[in-house]
This record gives C-alpha cells, structure tokens and sequence, in this order.
C-alpha cells in the first residue's frame, strides 16, 4: 500500500458502505458477501484505532494522518479469516468486532503495508525477535478464543485485584495455583466481615473472648488444635451460619469430631458466664425505659410470646408424639419468651415439646412467679387460659378482643389495632433471635443442649442497640 497525498475514496452515496483502505473497491452493493466494519471508537479501544489507522496508511490534506469519520469502513477482506463466519460477527456490530478480538491472539488487518513494518509487531504487541507469522497467529486464535480472555476494562481489573490481594500461594504438585481460602480469626479485617460470620461486633467478641479456657499443657488435643479466638469464632459460626460440623472442619482445616469438641466445650463455657445476662428487672427500671408508644398500657410489664424451632425427627415413637406441631406441621422443640416494654428479653423458659400449649408453657415454667400485683402483660391470642390465674394475682392479661359477632365493631377495631402497635416488638425480639440459623433445624445431636443454644443466642440478641428508643 503506498502514501496518497489525498483521499482517493470519495463515497458520493452515504448509505452505500464501501471500503477505505487504498486500492480497495469493495462495496456492499458490488460485494454483499462480505462486511463492512466501521473504527473502534470506545474510550478504551484508542490505541487499537490508532493501529488500524495506520495499516490503511492515508494522509489527509496538508501532509496529516487521515482520520476516519463515522461512516468509514473496512470490508471483511481485509482481516484474518474473514471474521464473517469463524467470530459470528455481523455487519452491523462493530463491538462485536473488538470484543471478539480482544478475545483472540491475533493480527487484525491483514493489509499491503511495506516490509519494513512489522505487522506481527504492529497488531499483536509482541517484540521485535517474535518469529511467529501471521497463519500461526491466526490458527493460535481459533484454538484460544474460548480459553482466553483478556479483560480491558480498567475498573474490573481493579476489583479483581483487590479480591487477589487475599490470594495464598499453595504448592500442588510441581506448579502453583492462586487459591482464596478461610484463615480464621486473623483473616478477619473489618467488623462487616466479623458481623457476617458471628452477628457479633469486635468488641463483643473480645468481651466474649475471656471466658475462652486458653491452651494449656494436659488439655484434651482439640483444644491445642485452633487459637483461642479461632475456637471462638468456630463456635460464634455454628451459631449465626448453622452449617454443618463438617463444613466448619473444611474450613478450619481440622476434622468434624474436633470442631464438635470444640462446639459443646466453648458452648459450656460461654453458657455459665453468661447464665445471669438475661433476668428479671425491677418495675421501677422497667418505667424508667418505657417508650412513649406504651401511652395506652402504663403498667406493661412484660409482652410474652412463644416460638418454636424445627428439629430432626425424634428416635422414640412417643417423642414423635408430643414433639409434633400441627401449627408448624413438623416436630420442633417450643419456648416462651418474654420482653420489657423496650425490648430486652427478660424471660426465657426451657424447652417444651412442640404440641405443648401456650398457656400450659406459661403455667408449667414458672413465668407468673415473676409477676407483681397491677402488672399488665401483653399478649396475642393464644393465652386466654392464664387470665385467671393472672387475676388471682390482681395482674391483667391484655389480648387482642376475640370476634363474638360477624365482625369486629368500631372500638374493638381501636383496641385490636392499639394492641398490636405495642406487641409486635415481640416479634421483632424474636426475629432477632432466629437470625441465628442453627435454630432453623436443630439435628439429634444437639437435642441435649438445645436450652443451653437458646440462651446463649438470647444473650447474644440482648446486647444489640434497643429496639424502642425511649424519647427525649
């Protein structure tokens, strides 16, 4: 191809599309066989417009480089293969064209320049000692473009090395492989990532952390096996995630028995430090934080609900039995939780079988013992049976107004709605406590600590910000 002083293309019909590289008078309308691929023209394709600039080797008016406007165009003929049928292209998609090239390793135009330009160099960015030609290229291209991609845009290689920024070299075999892979306590950087995992903060988990037994020579194995904060962790994970034992080995790279080990023994530790986070407070503290919402029941005292968690079926035909919720349709294991009107749990029972009523679990946990006379406690309409054991206490029991008639009329409307405003904090309370998933299926072995589980994950959901700020 040899230097023109001037454009020799003149294309006096701009919707026909013809070829500007000199010497070439393919057109559509004379070659509708072939395509016809308009510049490069993204933000990030500048050096690769350059390039092709330069193969078509034109200068404007006044000895400058010509540039191309946006209806110039290179016909198919002009590139490696053609690029019609191998890259699937049309003639339309000119960012088809640099996506499917960016994709390959290979020379785009393939056109008459002289020797002395190397177009290997030119178009492949190689070095000037690079023997390979332009057939090997093209065929390196056809067996790589479906194992190689090149990623140009800028802001992705960015997130990606910040995700390889916590990459570990690991030997395997003669080479190395970049992995990303658990390393415990110390991996953790943020309290994000911290809250993610265990539902905790930091400062928590370092509060949580003295009650953890540190290694000492003549403890069982397991304990010598992971950190102290790893055990922790561990434990906190079993808690918010609920995966298996087995996962959490894979993890930490021990086995399933000693990440059981590890679960019951910090489990015990953590339960009997913590035993006295959830009680009982005085009326007078109970006044003190009552929200302003509470306007309508001055004397709550506490708001009760009972919840219940799903578990694998029982081993005994007569645990089936009483273990079976029609409410819930399966077996699970039942509580009864009680909050102050700004919504600390104050009350927690053991557990009781899933067929077990509410009212009964009320009466057989020993929860009205708590109650003094002129309490009012809020409750939804599954406890209609403690209201008299409640007055034997001169205590009321505040319920949602049963509809004797057709429909509710217009006070009994008010009063179901008043109600309802003050006892969902219950409910929130409780979902605070199920964020923790090992509650959404308790397997067999967990059956004997269920209730040291429960109490922990309440005393864990107790030091979260309130849920009812009371006013200023």
């Amino acid at each position: 191809m040899e230097l023109q002083s001037k454009n020799s293309f003149v294309d006096n019909n701009r919707s026909m599309r013809i070829c500007c590289v000199v010497g070439c008078s393919n057109s559509e309308k004379k070659n509708p066989e072939l395509s016809f691929y308009s510049f490069p023209g993204r933000n990030y394709e500048v050096e690769r417009k350059q390039k092709w600039i330069a193969a078509v080797r034109r200068l404007s008016e006044g000895n400058k480089l010509w540039q191309p406007t946006a209806n110039s165009r290179i016909c198919s003929a002009h590139f490696d293969g053609g690029y019609d049928s191998t890259f699937n292209l049309t003639q339309n998609d000119s960012s088809t064209l640099v996506e499917t090239s960016d994709i390959c390793i290979q020379t785009d135009i393939t056109l008459d320049i002289p020797q002395n330009i190397n177009i290997i160099h030119l178009f492949c960015s190689s070095d000037g000692n690079d023997k390979s030609t332009q057939t090997d290229i093209q065929l390196t291209s056809y067996h790589t473009i479906k194992e190689k991609v090149v990623v140009e845009d800028q802001e992705i290689q960015e997130e990606i090395s910040k995700l390889n920024k916590n990459y570990k070299s690991v030997a395997c075999g003669s080479d190395l492989e970049m992995r990303d892979y658990f390393t415990g306590f110390a991996g953790i950087t943020s309290e994000q990532d911290l809250k993610i995992l265990t539902g905790i903060k930091f400062d928590f988990f370092n509060h949580l952390l003295k009650f953890i037994i540190p290694e000492k020579d003549g403890q069982p194995q397991f304990f010598k096996t992971l950190s102290t904060e790893d055990r922790l962790l561990l434990f906190l994970m079993k808690l918010k995630l609920g995966i298996s034992f087995s996962a959490i080995g894979l993890l930490f790279g021990v086995s399933r028995q000693t990440v059981s080990n590890i679960f019951f023994s910090v489990l015990e530790t953590v339960y009997k430090n913590v035993k006295k986070w959830i009680f009982w407070p005085s009326k007078e503290a109970v006044k003190q934080t009552m929200p302003d919402t509470f306007v309508n029941y001055p004397d709550c005292r506490v708001i009760i609900d009972c919840t219940e968690v799903y578990t694998d079926t029982p081993s005994r035909v007569d645990e089936r039995i009483h273990m079976f919720s029609q409410y819930k349709g399966g077996y699970t294991a039942k509580f009864l939780l009680g909050i102050s009107p700004s919504g600390m749990i104050t009350f927690l029972s053991r557990s009781y079988a899933g067929r077990s009523t509410d009212s009964f679990i009320v009466n057989d946990s020993g929860f009205l013992n708590y109650i003094e006379p002129g309490d009012q406690i809020l409750a939804d309409k599954g406890f209609p049976q403690i209201k008299a054991e409640a007055l034997q206490r001169n205590c009321t029991v505040v319920i949602p107004p049963f509809a004797f008639n057709p429909q509710f009329t217009k006070e009994e409307v008010l009063e179901q709605y008043s109600i309802a405003s003050v006892r969902i904090h219950i409910e929130r309370a409780i979902q605070r406590v199920k964020i923790f998933k090992i509650l959404q299926h308790l397997n067999t072995e967990l059956f004997e600590t269920i209730d040291e589980i429960m109490y922990v994950i309440c005393a864990l959901a107790n030091h979260k910000e309130p849920l009812i700020k009371k006013n200023k």
